[in-house]
């Protein structure tokens, strides 16, 4: 029997931020057969990745996670320095 690939979508609450703003990231995972494990990760332009979050989604199928930005743009789009990944267990 196959089963089908999740969809997996991140958000955040915003699309620019300032320094020192908190960024909330949304994780929404699809329909699966079994788990519901998403990883959130950081990683700012030149620095190394950051594990946000880790754990199941809601009913809903959200992870929801707070990064605090700093040493950014004005302008920096944590959409793009934001990943997710989901955990096979």
């Amino acid at each position: 029997m196959s089963r089908a690939t999740p969809g997996l979508s991140v958000a955040t609450d915003a699309k620019s931020y300032h320094s020192g703003a908190t960024v909330k990231v949304t994780a929404h995972l699809g329909t699966t057969y079994n788990s519901r494990v998403v990883t959130l990760y950081a990683q700012p332009a030149g620095a190394s990745r950051t594990q946000l979050k880790s754990g199941k989604v809601d009913a809903y199928g959200n992870l929801v996670a707070y990064y605090r930005i700093s040493r950014t743009p004005s302008s920096a789009r944590p959409s793009r320095a934001t990943t997710a990944m989901r955990r096979a267990r």
